[in-house]
């Protein structure tokens, strides 16, 4: 058997070495390789609540709260609510129709878009980890068909790149001749 000299072994356990040693990139909390973002524990839906649930009535008012878990790892960015397949004759908010407040109450101004039957707010101060948000809708008339009604909620945090991610239904339940 030939005897193996010391500056081979040097030579193998140094392409060992380099061949195992894990390689270090500045990647960030919330962040992948390629740049795109997303929530290491995702904002949730907690409230959803019209204040007239009788069908048909007029000027009835949507609120829906958003909370950004103090561990996020990334502040939210947009939302995006996709409103009820059957919602009916829910008018299709435009930007004056819908509102947001942070948690102390105070306006949050957003970029306003459409896109069938979804609208996205594209915060222009992100709502950071630890907060909540207050979405209001102010539709001309509920629907004029009673049942429940879904709206469909999709979070981004800020950034160029952001990885959306579903994070509820907002619900409530419609009457048909009363509620209160």
């Amino acid at each position: 058997m030939p005897k193996i000299g010391l500056p081979c072994l040097l030579t193998v356990a140094l392409y060992f070495a380099i061949a195992v040693t894990p390689v270090h990139c500045p990647v960030y909390a919330g962040q992948l390789p390629s740049g795109e973002t997303f929530f290491e524990r995702s904002p949730f839906l907690t409230r959803a609540s019209t204040n007239n649930n009788s069908a048909a009535y007029n000027i009835a008012r949507y609120s829906f709260e958003v909370r950004v878990p103090a561990d996020s790892g990334e502040p939210l960015g947009t939302l995006a609510i996709t409103l009820p397949s059957r919602a009916g004759r829910i008018t299709f908010p435009e930007p004056g129709m819908v509102s947001a407040v942070d948690g102390a109450g105070q306006p949050v101004p957003f970029k306003f878009q459409k896109d069938g039957q979804t609208f996205r707010l594209t915060f222009e101060r992100p709502i950071p980890p630890g907060q909540r948000l207050t979405i209001q809708l102010y539709p001309m008339r509920n629907p004029r068909i009673g049942g429940r009604y879904a709206f469909a909620f999709e979070a981004a945090p800020a950034g160029p790149s952001p990885r959306a991610q579903f994070i509820g239904f907002g619900e409530f339940i419609l009457i048909e001749g009363g509620g209160k």
